[in-house]
C-alpha cells in the first residue's frame, strides 16, 4: 500500500499520556479527539485507548458518533460499529491486534497512547530496566499492529494520528527498530 494513502500524523500538541499525567493532560487529549472528529465527519474511525483512559473520555466526549465498550461487551460493541452505515467511531482499548477495518470500515484512527508493555508485571519490569531494546522492540510491534488496522488493501486509504507526545522519544531513540514500511507512511517531523 504506497505511503501517501496510510500517513501517520503525529500530533505537536506536547501531550504526555504516561499515567501519572493524563489527568491534567487529559482536557487537551480531549480538544485533539474533538478535533480529528470534526475534521473527519463522514467517515467511521477507532481510537486505541487503554481501559483506564476509556473510562476518563467517556465523561468528557460527548459525540453520538462514539461507541464505547466494556470488558465484556468489547465483541458486540465492535460487531455493532461493523453493521452500521452511520460514521460511528469505535473507542476501543486492547484492539492493537485481530481486528480488519478495510475500506470505509475505518478511514481514520487515533493512537492515544503509546502501547507500551505494563511495568506492573515484575517480568516486563525487568527486561525494561534491563534490556530497553527488546521493551521497545515489544512496544514498536504493537504500535505497527494498531497501525495496520486500516488500510488493508491495496486501494485502500486512510490515516492514523499519534497523539501521545511519548512516540517522538521512542522514535528518536529506537527508529531503526521500526519496520521500513511504519517510517515510509510518517509525514510530521518527529
Amino acid at each position: 500500500i504506497p505511503a501517501d494513502r496510510r500517513p501517520i500524523y503525529v500530533s505537536k500538541a506536547g501531550i504526555n499520556l504516561a499515567a501519572k499525567y493524563q489527568d491534567q493532560n487529559l482536557g487537551k487529549l480531549v480538544a485533539e479527539i474533538e478535533r480529528i472528529l470534526t475534521n473527519r465527519p463522514n467517515e467511521k474511525g477507532l481510537i486505541h485507548v487503554t481501559y483506564s483512559l476509556m473510562e476518563k473520555l467517556k465523561l468528557n466526549l460527548h459525540s453520538p458518533r462514539l461507541i464505547f465498550h466494556t470488558r465484556e461487551d468489547k465483541m458486540l460493541k465492535y460487531q455493532e460499529f461493523l453493521n452500521t452505515s452511520e460514521p460511528k467511531v469505535l473507542v476501543a482499548a486492547g484492539l492493537y491486534e485481530g481486528i480488519d477495518l478495510p475500506e470505509d470500515l475505518g478511514r481514520w484512527q487515533v493512537i492515544t497512547k503509546i502501547p507500551y508493555p505494563s511495568l506492573e508485571s515484575p517480568a516486563i519490569a525487568y527486561l525494561a530496566e534491563n534490556n530497553s531494546e527488546y521493551y521497545a522492540n515489544e512496544t514498536i510491534r504493537v504500535l505497527a499492529q494498531g497501525y495496520g488496522r486500516i488500510c488493508r488493501t491495496p486501494t485502500d486509504l486512510g490515516a492514523t494520528y499519534i497523539i501521545d507526545s511519548s512516540f517522538e522519544r521512542l522514535y528518536k531513540e529506537y527508529g531503526d527498530l521500526f519496520p521500513s514500511w511504519f517510517r515510509e507512511g510518517i509525514v510530521s517531523d518527529v
